[in-house]
């Protein structure tokens, strides 16, 4: 049975309530008056007026620690990319940083990489943020540039196209640096990366199913215990009131 407590301030009615989880033992109450709802599905809601607890003394809190910031060892990069994933498979990537702007289509699937958050080379640590769905190919519209076909990318490895329309910042482009990075991760790394998406995958469809069951458990009975207090606005104006 679940146990909800809650203070009542009127005339505005202000509240924090928390919540009791199962294992911690109940508190004790005197009850003053009680009031019992039952729903049309047989589930039962008690209202019940007790009188104030008395509080323990809170302690005195503790002085924050000292926390001394930790230089990283290597210089850090943060890619962030939107990213569509079409049949093929062919990703639709996006990403740059200020007003430089990329626009590219890659032959890796990027739902092998929505996991890894960070990968690490030689000289750089690199931030992997993806903004990441699936569509099909008919979907696009005219206005939208043509999906390649996968021989279009030469050999098998991992690899991106740049649209003729990209303002390709050359040399030392950072945003593209780390792209060339992640695809050569992605290479070095690929059987890995599809176990981990296999597993994550496997794991999504335990919790949805998970889910689905707790859906159809019937609610628990609830008690909600409560106390008036006095505004601390209205001090002389505070009335009292009922469920």
């Amino acid at each position: 049975m679940l146990d909800l407590r809650f203070f009542l301030a009127v005339p505005t009615i202000s509240a924090a309530l928390s919540v009791i989880q199962a294992e911690s033992p109940a508190p004790s109450f005197k009850v003053l008056e009680q009031t019992q709802i039952v729903e049309p599905s047989g589930r039962k809601v008690t209202f019940k007026r007790v009188e104030p607890p008395v509080s323990p003394p809170r302690p005195a809190p503790e002085p924050a620690p000292v926390i001394n910031p930790m230089q990283p060892s290597k210089p850090m990069h943060v890619l962030l990319v939107s990213c569509t994933v079409y049949p093929g498979p062919i990703t639709e990537l996006r990403w740059g940083s200020g007003d430089t702007k990329h626009h590219a289509f890659s032959n890796v699937d990027f739902l092998d990489i929505a996991g890894i958050g960070h990968f690490e080379t030689t000289d750089s640590i690199h931030g992997v943020v993806l903004g990441i769905g699936t569509d099909k190919a008919s979907a696009r519209s005219a206005n939208q540039p043509a999906l390649p076909a996968l021989t279009g990318f030469t050999g098998s490895h991992a690899q991106y196209l740049l649209l003729p329309t990209d303002k390709k910042q050359a040399p030392n482009d950072p945003d593209l640096e780390a792209m060339d990075a992640l695809h050569a991760f992605y290479d070095a790394n690929k059987a890995a990366l599809k176990q981990q998406r296999s597993e994550r995958e496997a794991a999504n469809t335990v919790r949805l199913e998970q889910e689905l069951l707790r859906q159809e458990e019937p609610k628990p009975d609830t008690i909600i215990h409560f106390w008036p207090i006095k505004s601390q606005t209205h001090p002389s104006t505070s009335t009292e009131v009922k469920p």
